[in-house]
């Protein structure tokens, strides 16, 4: 059964610009872990929805500060899959 753990990752700079990407992992933070079946979930419990997504049980953050995951983060499967989130979704970046 796989471990559903996944690690979340925050751009330095959230707004780097539309014509070039961070690059992973070196313009990231590691934020947290998350432990939830999905990456829809993962999404969800690292939003500031109805409280402060550091407050959710499911979630182990590791960070000073943190926003809610937004657009050009990145989150990392148990099975080392990067995913980036995108406007829609997420884009798996290691194939």
């Amino acid at each position: 059964m796989k471990d559903p753990r996944f690690t979340v990752f925050h751009a330095d700079n959230p707004n780097f610009g539309m014509d070039k990407q961070p690059t992973f992992p070196q313009d990231y933070t590691k934020v947290a872990v998350v432990a939830c079946p999905d990456l829809e979930a993962v999404f969800s419990l690292t939003n500031h929805i109805q409280k402060p997504w550091t407050e959710n049980k499911e979630v182990i953050w590791h960070a000073d500060r943190c926003r809610s995951t937004s657009v050009g983060d990145i989150v990392v499967t148990s099975d080392f899959e990067v995913w980036r989130v995108e406007g829609c979704g997420y884009k798996r970046l290691d194939k």
